[in-house]
């Protein structure tokens, strides 16, 4: 009995969320600049995960380019030991979107996880982990990462473990607050009414929900990430081992001679900034697609 009723509400659910995809879709659509940041972040994960066989040379320096300005033979120009500065970004790249995706995944399932289980259980489990959710909202989590980084080493799996286990809180803080308005919502009500198992209710019912609303979070999340990676790369020098480099680690090399060959410093910015931009633009029309006036509740 318990299948049957399981597969009707799934089938309602499914029709209701696939209607309101569309709508909402509708509205993301409308926005230019959120389309233009969609296809940007399209094309820079091509380009990170084809970098090797994309860039135009290899990060082996070559002496006879010194210093050359942008042209068609070097469209961001070299640096000081003859690097393509384009092959170096495409790289920065790769190594960017690499440590900001794990880390948010990580993040993620952390946060998510703490978040659902106070909020679904309550009592004291909810005291217990918000108020360890709290500790680390307040703690400066990039001192301490730059701390565990420093013995750990400096290895992609590294930075990508304390980030992300470093910055999950504010993941906990919003997945219990939305967990607690839907688990005695009309929809969570209305599942428990047909005889939906409650597995089935939290799978469908209030992950889902929790998911559509912190996908807005995420977008802006994965900003914040990116930029402790270039601050970690330019203040602290803490990046990836040749040929990976972040995009912190490239501006610290090249400072010291931007006043004469300012693309060293102009380029690399450039693409970060997009990267950034991007992700701003699209969380935007994220939240426009969410916006409580016409939610899209997946």
């Amino acid at each position: 009995m318990s299948t049957v009723t399981d597969a009707v509400a799934y089938a309602s659910n499914r029709s209701w969320r696939r209607s309101r995809l569309r709508r909402g879709f509708g509205r993301f659509a409308r926005g230019p600049l959120s389309i233009i940041g969609l296809i940007w972040i399209i094309v820079l994960v091509v380009v990170a995960l084809f970098a090797p066989q994309l860039a135009p040379y290899p990060v082996a320096g070559d002496i006879l380019v010194v210093n050359e300005a942008p042209s068609l033979a070097h469209w961001f120009g070299t640096n000081n030991v003859g690097q393509d500065m384009l092959t170096l970004c495409m790289y920065g790249v790769r190594y960017t979107l690499t440590i900001a995706a794990g880390a948010t995944i990580l993040s993620f399932c952390i946060g998510v996880f703490v978040g659902m289980m106070a909020g679904l259980q309550g009592g004291w489990l909810d005291q217990v982990l918000m108020r360890f959710t709290d500790f680390m909202y307040s703690f400066p989590s990039f001192v301490l990462a730059i701390t565990v980084i420093e013995f750990t080493g400096q290895g992609i799996v590294s930075v990508i473990v304390m980030l992300g286990l470093t910055q999950w809180a504010g993941f906990a803080r919003l997945s219990r607050g939305m967990t607690l308005t839907l688990r005695n919502s009309e929809l969570v009500e209305s599942g428990r009414a047909i005889g939906a198992s409650r597995a089935f209710v939290i799978r469908h019912y209030v992950f889902p929900h929790v998911w559509s609303s912190i996908s807005v979070y995420t977008a802006f999340f994965l900003v914040n990430i990116i930029t402790q990676d270039g601050m970690l790369g330019l203040f602290y020098n803490v990046g990836p081992q040749p040929p990976n480099i972040s995009f912190g680690s490239l501006l610290l090399l090249n400072t010291p001679d931007v006043l004469g060959f300012p693309w060293l410093l102009t380029m690399p910015v450039l693409v970060f900034v997009s990267i950034l931009v991007s992700l701003i633009v699209v969380g935007e029309g994220l939240q426009t697609m969410l916006s409580p006036k016409g939610s899209v509740n997946l």
